[in-house]
């Protein structure tokens, strides 16, 4: 009987969303990939839209249409139970694109603005999350006045974490760039207009993987500036969902935005392969990390605590652990082999973990992920374009074993504060951490030079000028960019 009175409730919710002027069934379809060519049974399935919506597409956070965000609504007003669209519109609470006002100290009344257009953040605060807050600080602290766009949201702490280096926090639904598909003219004009009204100097995308904001940027005669933390080229997942290949993707950022602002000279090489951009045109601003990292002391449990520290995913190397941890104990290796992130689907696939290895749940912080392990690994399946786990663990004076792929073999180089491993080899990642704890004073000697590297790349980010990040801004040469529309 409840299953037959959900159903009945379903369909007369969807008769009210199909004459919902917030909903847009096929930019609903297009926006998630993930619904097209859905099968069952072995034959092509077409998604309801309004019925996806209804019956799990809110709970999921997904938007309706591109002037409605289902996950800002949420954190405005508190529908309970009732589908947030139909909760706004039978109540007429709240506002279909809410904006939040910043709680840090206010800038000064002469201060530019920069305008932020963040990655969807979903639920838990990973390496783009944390890069984001770390440009928001590094923008105030030149003197800027910041506001940031986030498409979708659905951490509330992460809210609050934007809020507090922010003036305003606005959510505006902003599906990916894909091949062959122009953005929707109704997220152009909003993103226009916000540009325009905010009084904006500049643009700043913290990813490579949207359009709408460098195209909204152009036709409102604003500078805009895109943040890479991706490697295309090294992430066919990625490329895949984009559907485009990595020179594809280059070519239209290069004819998109006027400056970038890379987080590594693996990035750095991939949007300028030839190395023809000027400087003015490109700058490599290394990741920062939380400076509280620095005092946490290091004391090697016994067992020694190996950790990865991720998302939880496959590519991420929980499978590889998984292998390690089963060699380190076949060697007779005394070590506790830590998975610390959100609860997943990949770490559900791999069964039954053994009795030298856990998983600790997702970490809220930086710190309190690091004062759980005593050596971090990482063992990721493509290339990192940076690693900001990596540089964390330095900071807090964990040695690091890490494949020999991306930047984190980089970021090691030769400070004696771990190994470097073949890429895919977890045999030689096992023997690699027996080596490091067998020998005497090989761990603690690990960990003061994995502080010490710390100290040299910190020292690297602080080097590179406001100037360069924010020319624009800074020294007054802030006209419409070429091509402006």
């Amino acid at each position: 009987m409840r299953q037959i009175l959900r159903a009945l409730r379903l369909l007369r919710d969807r008769a009210r969303l199909r004459r919902s002027a917030l909903f847009d069934p096929l930019w609903y379809l297009d926006s998630s990939p993930d619904l097209q060519n859905v099968k069952r049974f072995g034959r092509s399935w077409r998604v309801d839209p309004a019925w996806h919506y209804l019956a799990h597409g809110a709970a999921e956070g997904r938007d309706p249409g591109p002037m409605f965000s289902t996950s800002g609504y949420r954190l405005q007003v508190d529908p309970g139970p009732e589908n947030p669209l139909l909760h706004h519109e039978a109540r007429q609470a709240g506002t279909a694109l809410p904006v939040f006002a910043g709680t840090g100290p206010p800038p000064s009344s002469e201060a530019p603005v920069v305008l932020f257009f963040a990655h969807q953040a979903l639920g838990q605060q990973f390496g783009a999350e944390r890069s984001l807050l770390h440009m928001l600080e590094r923008a105030s602290s030149a003197g800027l006045s910041v506001e940031v766009v986030v498409p979708q949201c659905l951490d509330k702490a992460y809210l609050a974490a934007l809020c507090d280096r922010a003036m305003r926090v606005h959510v505006l639904p902003c599906p990916w760039r894909r091949a062959g598909r122009v953005p929707h003219p109704a997220t152009l004009d909003a993103m226009t207009a916000l540009i325009r009204s905010s009084g904006a100097v500049e643009v700043h995308q913290n990813t490579a993987v949207l359009d709408a904001p460098l195209i909204a940027a152009r036709r409102a005669g604003v500078p805009c500036v895109v943040y890479l933390r991706e490697l295309p080229d090294q992430d066919p997942e990625l490329c895949a969902r984009l559907a485009m290949a990595p020179w594809v993707l280059r070519d239209d950022l290069l004819a998109q935005a006027d400056r970038f602002i890379a987080n590594s000279a693996a990035t750095q090489r991939w949007i300028d392969a030839e190395g023809r951009l000027p400087p003015d045109r490109l700058v490599v601003l290394p990741n920062a990390v939380d400076p509280a990292l620095v005092a946490l002391p290091f004391a090697p449990a016994d067992p020694l605590r190996v950790g990865l520290i991720s998302s939880n995913i496959a590519k991420k190397g929980i499978g590889d652990v998984l292998d390690v941890a089963r060699i380190s104990d076949h060697l007779g290796l005394r070590a506790e082999f830590v998975l610390i992130g959100p609860a997943t689907a990949d770490l559900a696939a791999l069964g039954p973990l053994p009795a030298n290895m856990r998983h600790a749940g997702y970490a809220d912080t930086p710190l309190c992920a690091m004062a759980q392990v005593d050596v971090v690994l990482s063992l990721s399946h493509f290339a990192e374009s940076f690693g900001r786990t990596v540089l964390e663990a330095l900071t807090a004076g964990r040695p690091v074993i890490c494949y020999d792929r991306g930047t984190p073999p980089v970021l090691l180089a030769a400070s004696g504060a771990g190994a470097v491993a073949p890429a895919d080899d977890p045999e030689a990642v096992a023997k690699a951490l027996a080596i490091l704890v067998q020998e005497p004073g090989r761990l603690m000697a690990a960990s003061q030079a994995a502080r010490s590297r710390a100290r040299e790349l910190a020292g690297q980010a602080a080097d590179i000028a406001d100037a360069s990040l924010y020319s624009a801004l800074l020294t007054g040469k802030s006209g419409p960019p070429k091509g402006a529309l």
